[in-house]
């Protein structure tokens, strides 16, 4: 939960503020700076950092660099169509998601790892093109409700599927082992 929240937590930030001011120049300067702030404690702390932050804060900072500077809110509402298809991009690579699975997941066959992974890629990018459907369609705080729930739940609903399959994977693994032992 922690590597997530630190991932995600300026999205969280960003959103919040949008949501509480109305202040889309606002929530952007805060988004950047947490982003930045998240990825200065990684590296301060580990001394080096995943191809997922470096990735994420870049495009913050482009995007929201850009928003700022040409005042147009349109950068930073298309931000999570860019990020979800970087993001899926990113999760083609086989077995990315052991940074994320607990140590109990080591008895998950490697590819249930690797095919739950390519579902996690594909929701990206279908994800990537709601954004930018609801970005080009409705108004700053219907997006902003949008980026707030439908991703959150779609992601909430897909890992209860993978931990339901992971798990069953895991105990037909152990129940093997216990019968050839």
């Amino acid at each position: 939960m922690r590597v997530w929240l630190q991932d995600f937590g300026g999205t969280f930030l960003f959103l919040f503020v949008l949501l509480a001011s109305g202040d889309i120049y606002l929530a952007t300067g805060v988004g950047i700076a947490a982003g930045l702030a998240s990825f200065a404690w990684t590296w301060s702390r580990d001394r080096r950092v995943e191809a997922m932050q470096v990735l994420g804060l870049a495009i913050v900072l482009v995007m929201g660099g850009a928003t700022i500077l040409l005042h147009d809110p349109r950068f930073v509402m298309f931000k999570p169509t860019v990020v979800n298809c970087c993001l899926g991009a990113v999760m083609l690579k086989p077995g990315w998601m052991s940074r994320y699975l607990p140590t109990v997941a080591v008895d998950v066959p490697r590819p249930l790892i690797v095919a739950l992974g390519y579902v996690y890629a594909a929701t990206m990018f279908i994800l990537a093109g709601a954004n930018m459907a609801v970005a080009g369609l409705a108004s700053q705080k219907t997006w902003a409700l949008y980026n707030a729930t439908v991703p959150w739940v779609v992601f909430s609903l897909l890992a209860l599927v993978n931990w339901r399959l992971m798990r069953a994977a895991a105990i037909e693994v152990r129940r093997a082992r216990a019968q050839a032992a």
